[in-house]
C-alpha cells in the first residue's frame, strides 16, 4: 500500500472544491438577503418603541402637571402651548419641539418633532353620533360615524366578539374616484380601537369635494373557513342624510350637520366638483336638507384651489435684507382635501436649488408666544433655537398636514387647519440657512380670519368663505 499517496488523498478530502465554496457563499449571500431586513426591523421598531414610549412618559407628565396645577388653582386656560413653555420634567427624550393643545384641563392634541426627524401626533376631537347599518351579516360593519380631528374621519365599528372568530381583520377603502390625485384610491386600514364592545377603525381622508363620491368598505378576515368579505358603498352624503334629521341626534350636531352640508355643497360648487351629475352642487344639499337649511349659492366656476388672497399686499412691508433670497408675499386660504391656510414667499429673481433648499418657515403659536412675552413680541427670539417653536416647516419636512411646494419664483408653505382648533393665529418668520449660519426674515401673522374678504372677490367665494366659516365656528363652540 502506497501511505503517501493514501495520504494525499484524505488531505485532499478534508478541503472544498471550488464548487463547493461557490455553494457556500451563494448560501451565506442568501442568508443574508433574508436577515438583514429582518434585522433591520428589529432595530427600527425598538427604536419606535422606545421614541413611543418617551412620548407615553411625557404626556403621563404632562397630565401630571395639569392636575398639579388644578389642585394648586393654577389651572392651565384653554390654548396652545410649546414644548418649550411647558418645561415638563420627565424621564426619557423631550421633543426638540412641538405644541399641546388643551381644552378644559385635556390635552385635545398635540403635535412632537423629534432631533432624530421621529413626528409624534395626536388628536382626539368631537365625534357625532352612530348612523346604524342594518346588517344581516355578523361579521360587518354595524355602524359608521363621522368625527373631526386633524382631517374630516370615519369610523367604522365592527363588533368586538364578531371580529375575534376572525384573524387578521382590517378594512378596505377604495374610492370610486379622487379630486386629489396625492392620495391613494385604496387603502386598507389596519389599525383599530377597542370601544363599548366594538372594534373601531378610521379612515381619515375625506374632503369636502368628495362628500358624493361613493365608497366601496369591504371588511377581511380569514378564520378556518378561508378568506371572508363583506361589502357596503358609502359617502358623507349618506350619513348626513341618515343622522342630521334622526329624533335621537342632538341639536348641536343637527347644526354642525346641516353646516358641513353647506360647505361641502359650496366646495363642489365652487369647483365646479362633478358639476353633470344630479347627486352634486345644489344636488348635495338638496338630497340631505330640508329647504330652509339650505344655504348654497349656485355659481359653478373654472379651477382653481385658492379662494381668499389676503386683501393686505404683504410684500409691500418686507425689510430689505439682502441676506434673504425669499420675502413673504401673501396668505392665503382655500381648500384641497382639507381646508388650508398658506404663506406665499417670493423671490424677485430665479431661484437656485440651493436657495430653495435651504429656505425655510419657523412657525409659532401666537397665544403661546403673547403669553410669555409680556411686554409685546421680541421677534429676536423667534428663532430657529426658540423654546417657543412649533415647527420648522421646510421641502425636507413635509407630512400630510404640513406641506411645502415650489413653482417659478415662489415658496408655498401650507398647513392645514385642526378641527380642534382651526382658528387659531400663528407667528410665522421666513429664514434662510447657508454655512451653518441662520439668516431671517420679517414676522407675519396669519390665521383664518385674518385672510379678509375683498370686496372684489367673486360671489363664489364669499359664499364659499361664509360656509366654511360657520362651519369652523359651529365647531369650535
Amino acid at each position: 500500500m502506497n501511505y503517501r499517496k493514501e495520504s494525499w488523498n484524505i488531505m485532499r478530502r478534508k478541503g472544498f472544491t471550488l464548487i463547493e465554496l461557490l455553494a457556500v457563499i451563494v448560501i451565506l449571500a442568501i442568508i443574508a438577503l433574508i436577515a438583514t431586513p429582518i434585522v433591520l426591523d428589529i432595530i427600527k421598531d425598538s427604536k419606535v418603541s422606545s421614541k413611543k414610549r418617551s412620548q407615553e412618559l411625557y404626556i403621563e407628565s404632562l397630565n401630571q402637571e395639569i392636575a398639579r396645577r388644578q389642585l394648586s388653582g393654577k389651572m392651565l386656560s384653554d390654548g396652545v402651548y410649546s414644548v418649550g413653555e411647558l418645561e415638563v420634567p420627565v424621564k426619557g427624550d423631550v421633543p426638540g419641539y412641538g405644541y399641546v393643545y388643551i381644552k378644559n384641563g385635556n390635552i385635545v392634541n398635540y403635535y412632537f418633532s423629534y432631533k432624530d426627524g421621529t413626528i409624534n401626533e395626536s388628536s382626539t376631537g368631537l365625534e357625532l353620533e352612530k348612523d346604524v347599518l342594518n346588517n344581516t351579516d355578523p361579521f360587518s360593519i354595524n355602524a359608521i360615524t363621522l368625527s373631526f380631528n386633524n382631517t374630516i374621519e370615519f369610523n367604522f365599528y365592527v363588533k368586538k366578539e364578531e371580529m375575534d372568530k376572525y384573524k387578521d381583520a382590517y378594512i378596505l377603502v377604495e374610492n370610486d374616484k379622487k379630486f386629489i390625485n396625492t392620495f391613494s384610491l385604496k387603502e386598507e386600514i389596519k389599525n383599530y380601537i377597542e370601544k363599548d364592545g366594538y372594534y373601531v377603525f378610521t379612515y381619515n381622508y375625506t374632503s369636502f369635494q368628495e362628500f358624493t363620491n361613493n365608497q366601496t368598505i369591504t371588511l377581511v378576515g380569514t378564520n378556518s373557513a378561508g378568506e371572508k368579505r363583506t361589502q357596503i358603498k358609502y359617502n358623507v352624503s349618506d350619513y348626513i342624510k341618515n343622522v342630521t334629521y334622526n329624533e335621537t341626534t342632538s341639536e348641536k350636531s343637527k347644526k354642525l350637520l346641516i353646516a358641513l352640508a353647506n360647505a361641502g355643497g359650496s366646495a363642489q360648487t365652487y369647483f365646479n366638483y362633478n358639476a353633470t351629475t344630479t347627486e352634486t352642487n345644489l344636488g348635495l344639499v338638496t338630497n340631505v336638507l330640508k329647504e330652509e337649511d339650505r344655504n348654497v349659492n349656485n355659481i359653478l366656476s373654472s379651477e382653481g384651489q385658492s379662494l381668499l388672497d389676503n386683501s393686505d399686499t404683504l410684500s409691500d412691508n418686507n425689510t430689505d435684507n439682502p441676506n434673504i433670497p425669499f420675502k413673504i408675499n401673501n396668505n392665503i386660504w382655500g381648500i384641497r382635501e382639507n381646508l388650508y391656510l398658506a404663506i406665499r414667499l417670493k423671490s424677485n429673481s430665479t431661484p437656485t436649488d440651493e436657495e430653495k433648499n435651504n429656505t425655510g418657515l419657523l412657525l409659532f403659536s401666537k397665544n403661546s408666544y403673547d403669553r410669555m412675552m409680556k411686554n409685546g413680541v421680541d421677534y429676536n427670539l423667534m428663532t430657529i433655537d426658540s423654546k417657543y417653536l412649533l415647527k420648522d416647516l421646510n421641502l425636507k419636512t413635509q407630512n400630510e398636514r404640513y406641506s411645502v411646494i415650489s413653482y417659478g419664483n415662489y415658496l408655498q408653505f401650507t398647513y392645514f387647519l385642526n378641527f380642534n382648533n382651526p382658528s387659531e393665529q400663528i407667528y410665522y418668520r421666513p429664514y434662510y440657512k447657508t454655512d451653518d449660519k441662520y439668516y431671517y426674515g420679517d414676522v407675519g401673522l396669519i390665521s383664518l380670519m385674518s385672510i379678509t374678504l375683498s370686496i372684489d372677490d367673486s360671489a363664489k367665494i364669499k359664499n364659499t368663505a361664509i360656509n366654511q366659516i360657520n362651519f369652523i365656528s359651529l365647531l369650535e363652540k
